[in-house]
């Protein structure tokens, strides 16, 4: 995972993490980890119920809706319309147009500051809020 922190400090929701020992406590807190897909491989099919918000590190990946398809490349979300409490399934198909980087992340942890109620988990929930609107 720490091989990606150049990668992820440049994104916007992480670009307030200066230090890697934050970042290692934080991807603790959020069950953060990278998976790497093969061009044409499926990351998430419509319906199917996500437990981790991904965005996109490396490559390209294609969000197949009803209506059009949308190509998201790096700092783009798969998917953010999480609510709390809530469960969430796959609004489209998400498949890997090129092969490709993801960084996933607990979406339920992404929703409220966890039990520690960390420093590093509020600022990470303030900046994602942020983002969100």
């Amino acid at each position: 995972m720490k091989e990606y922190y150049p990668l992820i400090k440049q994104l916007p929701l992480f670009d307030h993490f200066k230090n890697d020992k934050d970042l290692d406590w934080i991807f603790n807190c959020i069950d953060g980890s990278v998976k790497t897909y093969s061009a044409g491989e499926t990351i998430f099919s419509r319906g199917e119920d996500m437990y981790f918000a991904a965005v996109v590190l490396e490559g390209m990946v294609q969000r197949l809706g009803e209506d059009a398809a949308e190509i998201m490349d790096f700092g783009d979300f798969l998917f953010s319309g999480y609510e709390e409490g809530k469960s969430v399934a796959a609004p489209a198909d998400y498949v890997a147009k090129t092969d490709c980087k993801l960084l996933f992340m607990r979406w339920i942890r992404m929703a409220k500051v966890c039990n520690f109620e960390c420093e590093f988990h509020k600022q990470l929930l303030a900046k994602y809020n942020e983002l969100k609107r």
